[in-house]
């Protein structure tokens, strides 16, 4: 799902850093970098992201720089669960978009882009995000 997002992202011409592709070199200095060098910080919360000591991190770092955040969640299950602990004190007040009722792909891996909850959940993501993170055309 967070590479399906990050393509939707792509398309609608932000400027996305996903350790996927970008971790290269000393890690903690590729997370610090990113993070200070994002518009805004998009946390996509599951039971994987708060068990990985490297995203608690990289989370304590973007809320200790003061940077914006748009969560998305994106596990169906034990929202109260996922919410909780620190990553439920960085984000409480913050204005989630909750992809976790999206579709997963089919029997080929491939998703389908025009799902009707995918792409209203990409509404609701453009809306949080606005310009920030945007690139900037000559």
């Amino acid at each position: 799902m967070v590479l399906r997002i990050t393509e939707a992202l792509r398309r609608c011409g932000y400027v996305v850093w996903i350790d996927v592709d970008m971790m290269v070199g000393a890690l903690n200095q590729r997370m610090a970098e990113a993070v200070e060098g994002a518009a805004v910080v998009v946390p996509c919360i599951t039971r994987a992201y708060k068990a990985s000591v490297n995203c608690m991190k990289e989370l304590n770092y973007a809320d200790q720089r003061r940077r914006d955040m748009v969560p998305l969640i994106l596990d169906a299950a034990d929202r109260a669960g996922l919410l909780s602990g620190q990553v439920g004190l960085i984000t409480s007040n913050l204005i989630y978009v909750d992809f976790s009722a999206c579709a997963a792909p089919g029997p080929d891996g491939r998703f389908d882009e025009a799902e009707p909850a995918f792409v209203a959940k990409m509404r609701e993501l453009l809306h949080a995000l606005g310009p920030r993170g945007r690139a900037l055309c000559p």
